[in-house]
């Protein structure tokens, strides 16, 4: 659209299209020139671009074979590559199997929490996939550990991913006061 553009200035002159009370005081054959080919070019657009609209569906088999892993993936590697492969089954019972991953790990395998810093570095993406399976299917247990190595083992280039940690338990502990369903046992401590 940008070349479209650069392109009808280099014909017309540099007042093209600045704004659009200037398209109404060209002529009416610059006029119709120029809506001519910005409906061409918005045409070309739709034709060219896939469809923006549409999610990606999660065929059955793709479904079996996440929902089969998802809740046993003992590596943050595991879980990325796994989210890679089925980023479009990422609910219901899938979602549960990945937080369950995502809990075990924060929780029982902090001595990993390097393999996921340098993941978090490389695919910022991936925090807001962690941090969202921090959910309602975690354990007191889970619960407590994950808060204490956030409060007490945070390595220092991992204090941001510990703050959203500690902002997403906050999150949760607000939805349980006001009456939701989180598994959540204590506030995290300021």
């Amino acid at each position: 659209m940008l070349w479209c553009l650069s392109e009808m200035r280099s014909h017309f002159g540099d007042h093209v299209l600045r704004t659009g009370s200037e398209l109404w005081a060209m002529t009416r054959t610059h006029r119709f020139v120029v809506l001519a080919l910005l409906g061409c070019m918005a045409s070309l657009q739709l034709v060219m671009t896939p469809d923006a609209g549409a999610t990606p569906t999660c065929t059955r088999e793709e479904a079996r074979r996440a929902e089969s892993e998802a809740s046993s993936l003992r590596t943050w590697q595991q879980i990325f590559e796994s989210l890679q492969r089925f980023r479009n089954c990422d609910d219901g019972a899938i979602s549960e199997g990945y937080s369950g991953s995502v809990a075990e790990l924060l929780a029982n395998h902090w001595d990993q929490t390097g393999q996921l810093l340098s993941l978090l570095h490389a695919h910022p993406g991936f925090e807001r996939f962690v941090i969202r399976h921090l959910d309602d299917m975690m354990t007191q247990d889970q619960d407590a550990r994950i808060q204490n190595n956030i409060l007490h083992a945070c390595p220092a280039q991992g204090v941001a991913f510990c703050a959203a940690v500690k902002k997403r338990f906050a999150e949760l502990n607000s939805q349980k006061d006001a009456g939701g369903t989180t598994a959540t046992a204590d506030k995290v401590a300021h």
